[in-house]
């Protein structure tokens, strides 16, 4: 419902979830463009848009809505213990988009992908993207962000964890300790401990290269005090 009072027009309308309303006019029909007074992201419901200063001369006012494009986000897949790939689709609804993945071990989002177009005229189209470098054993966050002209649009908070290797059962026996954990191609892991958990720093003991299968690792010198162990895995 349009209204003008003393020098200030208004309109409310009922707007829909995830479009753009932009309050525009023209001071004569003949102009070639409109320009915009004000604009606001629907949100389902009854809202408000003011032009304060309709002055005279008189102006020819209208309401463009244009939505933002669709985000869903996919389960994540091909987890290892460093990469995966995120996966999600986006449909422009007929306006040019990219779309591109933030993703972090906290909903901060330390990190994002490089951004992926999405043509104007492909409809519900499915993205991904590899990353790599994450922390083994780790749980991570990511969402989907997707943008066009008029504004961006971003899927709720998803999760996946990363793998780490299978550790089989570990054995000490006169003053040696050692464990047995498979392995990955391209990765070097190594044994380190602490004497206490609130020492700062690890202590390596031996280092052994990823080929697939098996790895033991060992420590000879593994008698008292007692000591914490971990299994580092480092990329080459």
């Amino acid at each position: 419902t349009p209204t003008y009072q003393n020098g200030q027009f208004s309109v409310t309308l009922v707007t829909t979830v995830n479009w753009v309303y932009y309050l525009q006019y023209k001071l004569t029909l003949a102009d070639p463009t409109w320009v915009t007074v004000t604009n606001v992201l629907g949100n389902g419901q009854l809202q408000l848009l003011t032009d304060p200063n309709a002055v005279n001369p008189g102006r020819f006012y209208r309401v463009a809505a244009f939505p933002l494009p669709e985000v869903n986000t996919l389960p994540a897949t091909a987890i290892t213990d460093v990469t995966a790939v995120l996966n999600g689709s986006v449909d422009p609804l007929g306006i040019q988009s990219a779309a591109y993945f933030e993703f972090g071990e906290t909903t901060n989002y330390a990190f994002a992908t490089t951004a992926i177009n999405v043509e104007y005229d492909h409809g519900l189209t499915l993205v991904s993207n590899l990353i790599a470098g994450l922390v083994p054993q780790s749980f991570y966050n990511y969402r989907l962000v997707a943008y066009n002209p008029f504004g961006t649009n971003r899927t709720s908070n998803q999760t996946f964890a990363t793998s780490g290797p299978e550790v089989y059962p570990v054995s000490f026996e006169d003053g040696i300790f050692s464990v047995s954990i498979s392995t990955l191609t391209n990765r070097i892991y190594h044994l380190e401990y602490k004497t206490n958990l609130i020492q700062s720093d690890w202590i390596h003991v031996s280092t052994g290269p990823g080929n697939g299968g098996p790895l033991s690792l060992v420590d000879s010198s593994a008698g008292d005090p007692q000591r914490f162990y971990r299994v580092r895995i480092e990329l080459p």
